[in-house]
């Protein structure tokens, strides 16, 4: 605000014309920060803020686990960066609201594309390429809070498997209880 106003109020155009590339220097320097050491740094956040708050002891939290299953029916969890076109976060939320609702054929379509991508992604890290890009670790994906997970087998996944997570905070935090893992859907490669 202090930079709006020293351009509006500045006594000469060249005060004026130093102002705004010193407010432009600084706003371009502070994204270079920001973007560079991953900080969260309000008004310029890298995630989706939520609003609200949780009774921890009534709210009940999930997660869909996305895995890939080897020859041997070992499953491996899928890379958040496998899903090229979308963030782990949306596809989260893609399936919390619409996969049930899917007819099972529209269900097997969707679960087959997100295998091309993840089967996609396998064989790239098992060559020992983890870039989510050209770019590199430039490209500053919007989904770069999900830890990686560059262990994969050599050989293709035979199925991609996926299960919806359900806890309550409060039972894990005070009581220890485990997280209730449920099937949701498989897709078969043929």
């Amino acid at each position: 605000m202090a930079g709006l106003a020293a351009i509006r109020f500045a006594p000469t155009p060249d005060s004026r014309r130093r102002f705004i590339v010193l407010l432009t220097a600084y706003v371009i320097v502070t994204h270079l920060i920001i973007g560079v050491t991953q900080k969260d740094a309000w008004p310029i956040t890298n995630y989706c803020l939520m609003h609200g708050r949780a009774d921890l002891r009534h709210a009940e939290l999930y997660r869909y686990g996305f895995f890939g299953v080897d020859k041997d029916g070992r499953e491996w969890r899928i890379d958040p960066y496998a899903w090229h076109s979308m963030s782990d976060w949306h596809l989260q939320l893609w399936f919390y609201i619409h996969f049930a609702k899917l007819s099972p054929p529209d269900q097997q379509q969707a679960l087959g594309w997100l295998y091309g991508l993840a089967e996609e992604q396998r064989a790239q890290l098992a060559r020992g390429d983890p870039s989510i890009s050209w770019l590199g670790p430039v490209s500053a994906p919007q989904w770069w809070m999900f830890p990686r997970e560059l262990a994969v087998p050599p050989e293709p996944y035979r199925a991609l498997r996926v299960y919806k997570d359900t806890w309550f905070p409060a039972t894990i935090i005070f009581d220890r209880k485990p997280v209730t893992r449920k099937p949701v859907g498989e897709w078969r490669a043929r």
